[in-house]
């Protein structure tokens, strides 16, 4: 909501035109660029609590299920292995 106020549109408004130009949600873009950001802090050597909450999620729980969801891991065992998952898995 605050893009849209900052811009003067309406928050549907907004949505409609990223999904037409972007071919993908506001609210997926902006998830893929946090899952990005924990996987980054994780290999910084962050705590996956720290990555969490770093990245812009406020729940724990929903941070672990959606990051072993998107990559097929979970965010413990992604640091667990910094030198195999240096690559960075991309959201689909």
């Amino acid at each position: 909501q605050s893009i849209a106020d900052a811009l003067n549109i309406s928050r549907s408004y907004l949505c409609h035109q990223f999904r037409d130009y972007f071919n993908t949600s506001l609210w997926n873009y902006i998830l893929s660029k946090r899952l990005v950001l924990a996987q980054s802090l994780l290999l910084r050597g962050k705590t996956v609590t720290e990555a969490c909450y770093e990245s812009g999620f406020r729940d724990y729980a929903h941070f672990i299920k959606t990051f072993s969801r998107t990559f097929g891991i979970s965010p413990k065992k992604y640091c667990q292995n910094p030198e195999k998952n240096k690559t960075f898995l991309l959201p689909s």
